[in-house]
């Protein structure tokens, strides 16, 4: 795909989920009470450049756009300083930019991680009756594409879209697991390696050490290191080429996750998580080199 084929399908999601019945309702209002001018204006810049067969120079976009070319040279400018439209330094004309790209594919992949996963997740919380997570890192950190609470009175949950530290988490650790160690660095000159609870990783050459035995063992614990007395084991999900893409876990308070049930959560995660995997395309022959999924 090309930012022009990733432009449509944002624009279409921005149009979409809790805020469609506004567009529905109002759609072609002229007197449009939703209506945030800047944003209109913003978008017709970008849909004008998705549609020029070339790039377009700041007269030619002021033409077809019928704004003031003041206007359009400060969107242009807070477009290209986000990287939503690149200038070509000697013509200076404008394209879209590869952020809608970026953009695009992590909306996709999201949804279809969370798309495939979503019915094992509910198989596992309905056999473990404990909360059930899927989580992917963004911008370094835990991000939560999906939470299926335990029943329990008493329960660990996380809240969508909220964001954790990758080294407090199971999920996280799972992750960065099979991450490149320059990568992991780099989260941690970052990001540091904040202490939530006693039990918290803060050292590097630990987490370093604990991230090689998750990888070995093929599934992390988060043992009282995120919130006191509670207990999470996590494991990776892998897409196409073995690129890890997510992590799956079960979280809930240390008396109904004990040692002794780790290995039992770990198996069944393991083989809800391979099943996930094949799905998105992890192919046989990346099988033989993740042993985490055998």
């Amino acid at each position: 795909m090309t930012p022009k084929d990733l432009f449509v399908i944002i624009r279409a999601i921005s149009n979409s989920g809790i805020n469609s019945h506004i567009v529905e309702n109002t759609l072609g209002a002229p007197d449009n009470k939703y209506s945030v001018a800047v944003l209109d204006k913003t978008f017709d810049i970008l849909e004008m450049l998705q549609e020029a067969e070339e790039p377009l120079s700041l007269e030619e976009i002021v033409r077809r756009a019928g704004m003031a070319r003041s206007t359009v040279h400060r969107l242009l400018h807070n477009l290209h300083r986000r990287g939503y439209v690149e200038k070509n330094a000697g013509s200076c004309q404008y394209r879209l930019g590869l952020k809608l790209l970026e953009l695009g594919n992590i909306v996709k992949r999201r949804q279809t991680v969370r798309e495939i996963a979503l019915p094992l997740m509910q198989v596992l919380r309905n056999k473990f009756q404990e909360t059930i997570n899927l989580a992917t890192l963004h911008e370094s950190e835990v991000l939560y594409l999906e939470i299926l609470e335990s029943p329990h009175p008493f329960r660990l949950a996380g809240h969508l879209g909220v964001r954790d530290p990758a080294h407090i988490t199971a999920l996280g650790k799972s992750i960065m697991a099979y991450m490149e160690e320059c990568e992991v660095s780099e989260i941690i000159r970052c990001h540091g390696l904040k202490k939530l609870t006693k039990k918290t990783i803060s050292n590097e050459s630990t987490l370093k050490a604990e991230l090689s035995r998750v990888k070995a063992i093929g599934y992390a614990i988060d043992d009282g290191e995120s919130v006191e007395g509670g207990r999470c084991v996590g494991v990776p999900i892998f897409g196409p080429q073995g690129r890890i893409v997510a992590a799956l876990s079960v979280s809930g308070p240390l008396v109904r996750i004990p040692d002794k049930r780790i290995p039992m959560f770990a198996r069944e995660l393991k083989s809800a998580a391979a099943e996930i995997s094949r799905r998105l395309g992890y192919g046989r022959e990346q099988v033989s080199t993740a042993s985490a999924l055998r």
